[in-house]
């Protein structure tokens, strides 16, 4: 090629060896392929691996709510109820207050025997539910909110 165009490999490629550097195949998958891989592995329910790639995910960004938000759900799947609850703590510490985290979180304090734990994270989903007028919530939370009591009765 260089003898007939004056083209050398050097001026095509002034940085291969950088090109080859960057996009190597060693290199770990950035947050959002290990976020994926670990929906696909959900969807799978492959929730042992679902849970290896959020913490993947978590490694590299800590302050990730959604990786321990979906850490939290597969560990409900595979009733690591505490460990799930610790996910859900740490959403929360991020600041993430959304509804469905005191929905999930209530439910995993619930099959821990928590109920007055469970109780409160019920009452404070309602009470954000209600504040956006999100009416599946609120039918959900009350309804929850209903079984513990009968629970509590009996």
């Amino acid at each position: 090629m260089e003898n007939l165009s004056h083209i050398t490999e050097k001026r095509l490629f002034p940085d291969l060896e950088g090109f080859a550097r960057r996009h190597a195949h060693d290199k770990p998958f950035p947050v959002p392929d290990y976020m994926i891989l670990g929906h696909q592995a959900y969807q799978r329910q492959e929730y042992e691996e679902a849970i290896l790639n959020y913490t993947k995910a978590i490694h590299w960004k800590p302050d990730d709510a959604n990786a321990f938000f979906w850490r939290g759900q597969a560990k409900v799947s595979i009733q690591q109820y505490k460990e799930a609850v610790d996910d859900f703590d740490e959403v929360l510490s991020i600041g993430d207050k959304v509804v469905s985290v005191y929905q999930i979180r209530g439910y995993a304090k619930s099959r821990l025997g928590l109920n007055s734990e469970a109780k409160e994270d019920y009452s404070k989903g309602l009470q954000l539910a209600q504040q956006t007028n999100n009416e599946k919530y609120i039918k959900i939370f009350q309804e929850a909110l209903r079984e513990l009591n009968s629970d509590t009765t009996v």
